[in-house]
């Protein structure tokens, strides 16, 4: 299999051989098109719509996938669509804000075109009511399953086959996830030399008839609105990977109804607001300037405080705590404050009654936090509760935490810059000191002259050392931090070949370090799983502290991260994870936070 990429000058192509892979298409509002590229299959791939909830939204999966006759052998992600070549040609095409896309076919004479249903709510595996009615009208045809319809536009001439059939999700057995389903193969469709069919789903019929015959009238227009909305992402932009992960991350901020603007943790599976997610990626979007953007989410967490000083960790709600996505909110409202001032746009993005707003809400926040989750001048953590929340039972991570603390602190240096910026000095001077005086304690507890512990009295070395430097440099000078990174890098250093590494997420030589992915059982998720999301975050912090000694492992993280980007997995999206041992790109195919720092370490490190 060839995988490239093309968009207006760029170009980018490599041959990869058999993986597992797949495209992934968003409208921006929810509904999404994923499909296998390679040997494996997955319950989640398919066409899925937007399900409004009480408290949100779920989804809803209508089609499984579309099999054809061709027999592919490239792939090329154009950006706005994605094209497979082999015995002919096909284009897959999913509009913004509208929960359709398209299917074309060039050169596909006697060939033919299958669709395979499964329409359900996304979690929904009972067996009941899985009834699929049909009709048909000129170049019409619906089809209606449990309250969802499917309406097909094509001139195509097609046969009815109305046959249930087992579901190979093999991709989700490599997950530890093994289920025995039917799908439903209903339709074939006899191609043409220049075929076009348009599907649309939803749970209104005449909104569904509505969606499909703009699409199928005004294809070309919309394609054309879709290049230049991309256009944009290449403005002065010289690096066409940094272009791809734009493209990846823009693909997962959306905006959902009654909800509002968001990002996505990821597709197919983390269709929601994670807050850590959000907030991480945040950056990458304050560096295209997207401040109304960025605004809207910081504001929208600043209104979900809770009376114990924290947010929650998803919208909607999830059950699991988060120690963590406070001190992100902090340090990203810091972030943005700072970027804002430098570049004299504070009060056009934040008038004197925002700055109060924030001031106010930061100030309850901490005053909570430190009554409700805090002792001996340090913010605690109970089980499952930080960012590292699986298999609470071989290592909770509980108690003072290293990251924890360097982004709770960022609270006392917001709170600080915006006192200054509003004309209370004395108060902002105060902050400061309050901010000194916390870096003592957190000097004292987790550094030991030589290495940064994880946790009060757990010398455990993890990559966490690399999200403290990031959320909060000044906890300890240059010097010191090059000591912790020289010494703990050996240790948890991935050489996946000469030219790509990796960190595990735990020491190499513990008990608990896992070699392999483990899959879905979550032993490995934090015991030895690399993260891309961290390599770029490290990458970051190495820069920062001696970019020319750590030239060679900044330059190999960057490069792991761009060759998952542009060759694996989910074509031009960056993934979640790989195995410690092997360079195996994996978990969720398209990561928000993982292309968000590669577009900022990619900003950072030239």
């Amino acid at each position: 299999m060839r995988v490239g990429h093309r968009f207006g000058k760029f170009s980018l192509q490599k041959e990869v051989g058999e993986k597992k892979l797949f495209s992934i298409l968003s409208n921006k509002t929810g509904a999404y098109f994923m499909q296998s590229l390679g040997l494996q299959q997955s319950k989640f791939q398919g066409f899925h719509i937007p399900l409004p909830t009480v408290d949100g939204w779920d989804l809803a999966k209508i089609i499984d996938r579309l099999d054809s006759s061709n027999k592919v052998e490239s792939v090329t992600n154009e950006l706005t669509q994605v094209t497979l070549n082999g015995t002919f040609e096909e284009t897959f095409f999913m509009p913004k804000d509208i929960g359709a896309f398209s299917y074309q076919a060039k050169n596909a004479v006697n060939q033919t075109l299958d669709l395979v249903l499964d329409m359900r709510s996304i979690y929904d595996f009972s067996t009941t009511g899985r009834v699929y009615n049909r009709s048909h009208q000129d170049n019409k045809i619906i089809i209606e399953c449990r309250g969802f319809f499917l309406v097909i536009m094509t001139n195509l001439k097609h046969v009815f086959n109305g046959v249930w059939e087992p579901a190979d999700y093999s991709f989700d057995e490599t997950r530890g996830e093994n289920m025995a389903w039917w799908v439903y193969r209903a339709l074939r469709f006899n191609l043409e030399n220049d075929s076009l069919i348009v599907f649309a789903a939803s749970t209104d019929l005449e909104t569904a008839e509505n969606q499909a015959t703009n699409i199928f009238r005004m294809l070309d227009t919309h394609k054309h609105l879709q290049e230049r909305r991309v256009e944009r992402l290449t403005t002065s932009e010289k690096d066409f990977s940094t272009i791809i992960a734009k493209k990846s991350l823009y693909d997962l901020v959306q905006d959902m109804p009654g909800v509002g603007r968001g990002i996505f943790a990821g597709l197919p599976w983390f269709f929601h607001y994670w807050t850590r997610d959000e907030l991480i990626s945040l950056k990458a979007l304050m560096l295209q300037e997207k401040y109304s953007v960025a605004k809207e989410v910081l504001f929208k967490y600043l209104r979900a405080v809770q009376p114990d000083g924290r947010i929650p960790n998803r919208l909607p709600h999830a059950d699991l705590a988060s120690s963590d996505g406070i001190g992100w909110l902090y340090k990203r409202l810091y972030d943005y404050v700072s970027m804002l001032e430098e570049k004299k746009l504070v009060e056009t993005h934040l008038p004197m009654t925002d700055l109060v707003f924030i001031e106010g809400t930061i100030s309850y926040s901490i005053k909570r936090l430190m009554h409700n989750h805090y002792t001996r001048g340090l913010f605690i953590s109970s089980p499952q509760e930080s960012w590292m929340d699986t298999r609470g039972d071989l290592d909770p991570r509980l108690g003072a935490r290293v990251e924890i603390n360097a982004l709770a602190f960022n609270a006392f240096k917001l709170l600080s810059k915006l006192n200054l910026l509003m004309g209370n000095d004395n108060q902002g001077t105060r902050y400061q000191k309050v901010l000194v005086e916390h870096v003592a304690t957190f000097k004292k507890t987790f550094f030991d002259g030589k290495n940064l512990f994880d946790g009060e009295g757990d010398d455990t070395i993890r990559p966490n050392i690399f999200l403290a430097c990031y959320a909060l440099p000044e906890l300890l000078t240059k010097k010191e931090w090059q000591k912790i990174f020289v010494n703990a890098l050996p240790k948890l250093w991935c050489q996946w070949d000469k030219n790509k590494g990796g960190l595990a997420t735990i020491d190499k030589s513990s008990l608990l370090f896992r070699t392999e992915h483990t899959g879905g059982d979550d032993e490995s998720y934090h015991r030895g799983d690399n993260w891309f999301f961290v390599n770029n975050i490290a990458a970051i912090a190495l820069q920062s502290v001696n970019a020319r000694k750590f030239k060679k492992e900044i330059k190999q993280l960057l490069f792991a991260s761009e060759e998952d980007l542009l060759y694996n997995f989910g074509i031009g999206h960056a993934s979640e994870i790989s195995s410690a041992l092997n360079y195996e790109p994996f978990g969720c195919p398209a990561q928000a936070w993982s292309a968000a720092t590669f577009i900022e370490a990619k900003k950072l490190i030239k």
